[in-house]
């Protein structure tokens, strides 16, 4: 996709598109970067130009420094946010569930609630995955040393 904006650039502004100027290419990542593109989305491109492109002295696009400082200057205006804000000790968790003893004396919904958790926590899987289990003998495999879920 970067490649053929790349090409259309190019093409627009009369440039080699496979050896332009560097300060052309430069000059369409910073367009990139101003068309509200996050900072990901102008590395990627940065990547695809540096496979692309010929090198500048010998050093590929993506290595050059006034490509790198133009990078730089992206993270700075566009900078990247953690997906989430908030986390949470299994500590806790594992805690908690060590006190749910003996497992006899549990009720039917306490013993689900515990073994979800350690599914969740042992596999890493989404709630959706999760809700998506079953018992039945198509979708469960059981023997005496594992358990095995198909989705």
């Amino acid at each position: 996709m970067y490649i053929r904006k790349w090409e259309r650039y190019a093409s627009e502004r009369k440039v080699d598109k496979v050896s332009p100027p560097l300060t052309a290419a430069v000059n369409f990542l910073a367009s990139l970067a101003e068309s509200d593109l996050s900072y990901s989305a102008v590395c990627t491109a940065r990547s695809a130009l540096s496979s692309y492109l010929c090198t500048y002295d010998g050093v590929p696009f993506g290595k050059n420094e006034l490509v790198k400082r133009l990078i730089k200057g992206v993270f700075e205006t566009k900078p990247v946010f953690p997906k989430y804000n908030a986390t949470w000790d299994v500590n806790i968790v594992l805690k908690e569930l060590e006190t749910w003893t003996p497992i006899e004396k549990l009720t039917l919904k306490e013993i689900s609630m515990k073994l979800c958790m350690l599914i969740a926590l042992l596999s890493g899987q989404r709630c959706q995955t999760l809700q998506a289990l079953r018992t039945g003998s198509t979708c469960m495999e059981l023997s005496d040393k594992k358990c095995t879920f198909y989705v």
